[in-house]
């Protein structure tokens, strides 16, 4: 399963970046998008590991579930 990287805007809109079969491939893309971004911007910059770039897209916008009470608390 490939790594996709997506920037993330503040309206919770996905732009797909690149995907990679490596993962040391994929978090250097992240770091250097990261690098780029001017420090107020709310765009952030992910990457999820999916079998394709529609299911990648649906895990990066789904809330997920606090799975500890630590979690659930500070949300």
């Amino acid at each position: 399963m490939p790594y996709f990287v997506f920037a993330i805007n503040e309206d919770r809109s996905a732009e797909f970046l690149a995907d990679f079969e490596s993962f040391a491939k994929a978090k250097q893309l992240v770091r250097e998008k990261r690098e780029q971004l001017s420090t107020g911007s709310s765009v952030t910059v992910r990457m999820v590991h999916a079998k394709d770039q529609k299911e990648a897209r649906n895990l990066l916008l789904t809330p997920r579930k606090p799975s500890t009470p630590i979690e659930e608390w500070e949300g």
